[in-house]
C-alpha cells in the first residue's frame, strides 16, 4: 500500500487510499495507530482540505476515545 500512495501525484486520490485503509484497519488499534504514524511522518504537508477529510474519516470510523498516548 505505501508504494500505491507514494506513487500517487493526486491529493484526492491518496485521500480516498487512507480512507480504505482506515476502514479496512477496523477497530484494530495497532493498525490504527501504524496509519496515523505513517501519516504524520509522509504526508503532513497534504492540502489542508484532505487532512481535514483523512481526521473526518477518522473521527466517523474509529473509538477516538481508548486511544491511548502512543496513537496521539
Amino acid at each position: 500500500m505505501k508504494q500505491l500512495i507514494l506513487k500517487e501525484s493526486s491529493p484526492y486520490e491518496r485521500s480516498l487510499i487512507f480512507s480504505v485503509m482506515l476502514t479496512c484497519a477496523g477497530s484494530d488499534k495497532q493498525s490504527i495507530c501504524k496509519l496515523l504514524k505513517y501519516y504524520r511522518e509522509h504526508h503532513i504537508n497534504e492540502p489542508f482540505k484532505f487532512k481535514i477529510q483523512f481526521v473526518n474519516k477518522l473521527l466517523s470510523k474509529t473509538a477516538t476515545h481508548r486511544f491511548d498516548n502512543e496513537a496521539w
